[in-house]
């Protein structure tokens, strides 16, 4: 078997790709925001219906930035060098993307929104499967046979119940701790007080449900 090094020059173009469909996906991810806090605030559902979606909202959001934490300490500084398959990544290839999903989900909800959450989903899939379908084919230009051998026993999102986690290669570990726990703790209290602020500006505005 070629070393790894020998067959990742042979991608250069798949590399590029990837960078681009990254840029793509990041600059439609801002201009989504604007899009889903319009939506938010102009179609969201009555305030007895808010209520009995926001803690499934929250347990989302909670579950999203739970999921992105364990992922990041399992795959530490071992991105691009080693097949990272153990904890977070045990038969679920891309479990940072699922925590953003999830974390996208659980505003949505938390919000009262069943358009904005409708909406999300579309545009999570328009960004994010173009680049998950190039980052796996570099992924099995890289590591070959073992990364067949993972994609029969994993799932690129929703993995397998019940799910049986592999033994850690790796230790845990965040390279930032304080960086990416700080990064998370705002994300998470960002998303939270964007909800509760969208519902206290549609109380103040005095909005209907579905009011678009």
């Amino acid at each position: 078997m070629k070393s790894i090094p020998a067959m990742v020059r042979r991608s250069p173009d798949l590399g590029l790709e990837i960078k681009r469909l990254n840029r793509l996906r990041l600059a439609g991810s801002f201009c989504m925001i604007p899009v889903l806090l319009f939506l938010v605030l102009f179609s969201a559902a009555a305030e007895g219906l808010q209520y009995a979606t926001r803690i499934p909202g929250a347990l989302l959001l909670a579950a999203g930035v739970g999921l992105r934490l364990w992922a990041l300490g399992c795959i530490g500084a071992n991105k691009k060098r080693m097949l990272v398959c153990w904890g977070a990544y045990s038969g679920l290839r891309h479990p940072l993307y699922l925590g953003s999903l999830l974390i996208l989900l659980g505003f949505c909800l938390m919000s009262g929104s069943w358009s904005a959450t409708a909406c999300a989903i579309a545009a999570f899939l328009l960004l994010y499967l173009p680049v998950i379908r190039a980052e796996e084919r570099l992924l099995a230009s890289q590591f070959g046979d073992a990364w067949q051998s993972y994609c029969r026993r994993s799932r690129a999102f929703f993995p397998r119940l019940p799910w049986r986690r592999e033994p850690a290669t790796m230790p845990f570990r965040l390279i930032r701790p304080r960086r990416e726990l700080a990064v998370l703790a705002v994300l998470l209290l960002g998303v939270v007080a964007a909800a509760e602020l969208v519902r206290l500006v549609r109380i103040g505005l005095d909005l209907p449900p579905y009011f678009l």
